[in-house]
């Protein structure tokens, strides 16, 4: 049973409980409650004391092991014991023995802490860019039997370019009209004036939406387009190979 044990000064709060789980459902802790950092206990509704703790230095472990188990594409399951495993290699970890991180804690975490924070930074890194450009294509998914358009965008920051990855639609038979609406719900967020090219294949239904997409930022914004085709990369490359030959400076 959880046990609350307070002190004279300095005062404590030592709290216990049977055992560590990796579903996070007891916790043992003992700390001084003058650490700032420290965060023991909540009272329930039942005025019985529920043993939450964690720290700084333990939530940073769990975010790292988290952004580890996304980079590295391991599953949510290979997550399942690892608290354990850190607990036995590092035995004299206070960090290690309040680690939890199991499946469901990860999963959690990376989907609804993680994922939203940095796809807020990707808006926020396009729109420092004096320009940028998107790139889309698709593709049938096999899995859903649905066309899927794969959205990229790419930008100039800290001196260099970036291409990233935004997101993905889903539709059905898609006509040029439902490709524009699906792609203009992509650029959500970001400024829309300062789109320079839209870099796709060369399928008809892709240039007419292209032609709609160029018409409406013109009506809007007095804004035209860079055209040099349907893949500006090709182009580019392709020109900057033929100006390297005939330049006298190597490249």
């Amino acid at each position: 049973m959880t046990q609350l044990v307070t002190t004279s000064a300095p005062p404590t709060i030592t709290v216990r409980s049977p055992e560590v789980t990796e579903d996070n459902s007891s916790l043992q802790v003992q700390d001084n409650a003058g650490d700032s950092s420290q965060v023991v206990g909540a009272v329930a509704e039942s005025s019985t004391l529920l043993p939450h703790a964690a720290t700084e230095a333990v939530l940073d472990a769990e975010v790292l092991w988290t952004l580890k188990t996304c980079i590295s594409h391991y599953s949510y399951n290979y997550c399942s014991d690892i608290g354990t495993v850190f607990r036995k290699m590092f035995p004299d970890s206070n960090i290690a023995s309040r680690f939890t991180c199991g499946e469901t804690k990860c999963s959690y975490m990376l989907k609804y802490g993680l994922a939203p924070y940095f796809k807020q930074l990707l808006p926020e890194a396009v729109k420092r860019s004096p320009l940028y450009v998107i790139l889309f294509d698709e593709s049938l998914n096999k899995s859903t039997q649905e066309k899927q358009m794969d959205v990229h965008v790419r930008y100039w920051e800290a001196g260099e370019v970036h291409t990233r990855y935004m997101g993905s639609e889903f539709m059905g038979h898609a006509t040029a009209d439902d490709l524009l609406g699906k792609l203009k719900s992509s650029l959500t967020g970001l400024h829309v004036p300062n789109l320079i090219q839209v870099s796709t294949s060369g399928p008809n239904v892709n240039w007419k939406m292209f032609e709609s997409l160029q018409q409406e930022l013109k009506d809007y914004h007095d804004i035209h387009f860079l055209n040099v085709g349907s893949c500006g990369l090709h182009q580019v490359h392709e020109a900057f190979q033929c100006g390297s030959r005939v330049s006298t400076n190597p490249a």
